[in-house]
């Protein structure tokens, strides 16, 4: 068996610090076995991280996380970020945006349960049919038929309807 590593390059990290420095990626150890069977030979994709090209600039420099930040209260609570890099002169500077919508946000993380939930990227023959350039982040939980499609707009993180095409259209570049 293979071990997938996951790390996020030196102005990605920096950039995720900046705009939460309580941000602490979730640790694969954390996710259910049925979770982490989804991801079984998939490059560039682990349940808490996600490398695509959300931009749509051509280029898979683009993340997505998931873990955990403490809030003002000092309680532990589930995050999802989307880092999308810009080049700026002949540097890249990373964007971090929030994957809106509950349970980001708000949820509560209960240390003593497996995590079900994750993150992955819209499958290409999907993608394809609704004629989406760009990557398109899923925010799921294993065996649930509930699931979130989120991309990025130029400006902010958008959801785009599971059961709608409409909105696809107006990320198609």
């Amino acid at each position: 068996s293979t071990t997938q590593k996951y790390t996020l390059g030196h102005d990605a990290t920096l950039a995720l610090r900046l705009k939460d420095p309580s941000f602490k990626m979730m640790p694969l150890d954390r996710f259910s076995a049925g979770s982490l069977r989804v991801f079984k030979g998939k490059a560039d994709q682990l349940p808490m991280l996600i490398v695509g090209d959300f931009n749509g600039d051509g280029v898979k420099n683009d993340a997505a996380v998931f873990g955990t930040r403490i809030n003002a209260k000092g309680e532990t609570k589930l995050v999802g970020y989307m880092l999308v890099a810009e080049k700026v002169g002949h540097t890249l500077r990373y964007k971090v945006l929030d994957l809106p919508n509950s349970p980001f946000g708000d949820a509560d993380y209960d240390e003593d349960r497996d995590v079900t939930m994750y993150l992955s990227l819209m499958d290409s023959s999907r993608k394809d049919s609704l004629q989406i350039k760009k990557d398109v982040i899923q925010k799921e939980v294993f065996g649930s038929p509930n699931t979130q499609f989120f991309y990025y707009d130029g400006g902010q993180v958008k959801e785009l309807s599971s059961d709608s095409t409409s909105a696809a259209t107006s990320i198609v570049e």
